[in-house]
């Protein structure tokens, strides 16, 4: 919970423009498993399975931390659970591209139409 506010403070402050983006590099395996650890309960209830797959370690991003988790990867994870079928599967993994880290997350939702 105190992440969530932490998050949110964040992000209020940086529309306010009282506060600028404070870049870290962090371990994108850490933050993966991180924002993975406050979908579970979500994966539990609904009996999905979270799979962390061809991350390396020692792969680096510069983001600002609390964003980061809190508001992108745990919005994508839970979004991906819970348009997972019961018993589907969420497998989270990543490649790299010159300079880029490619963070791909796939589940077995029926995805979006093409209306």
């Amino acid at each position: 919970m105190m992440q969530m506010l932490d998050s949110v403070r964040v992000l209020h402050a940086q529309d306010m423009g009282v506060m600028q983006v404070n870049l870290s590099v962090i371990s994108i395996l850490d933050a993966v498993r991180d924002a993975i650890v406050q979908v579970n309960y979500l994966a539990d209830f609904k009996k999905v399975r979270l799979e962390i797959n061809n991350i390396n370690p020692k792969t680096t991003v510069s983001v600002e931390p609390i964003t980061f988790v809190n508001n992108v990867l745990i919005n994508i994870l839970t979004n991906a659970v819970k348009f997972s079928p019961e018993n589907g599967l969420v497998e989270v993994k990543c490649e790299l591209s010159d300079k880029h880290v490619i963070l791909i997350i796939e589940d077995e939702g029926s995805g979006l139409s093409l209306k």
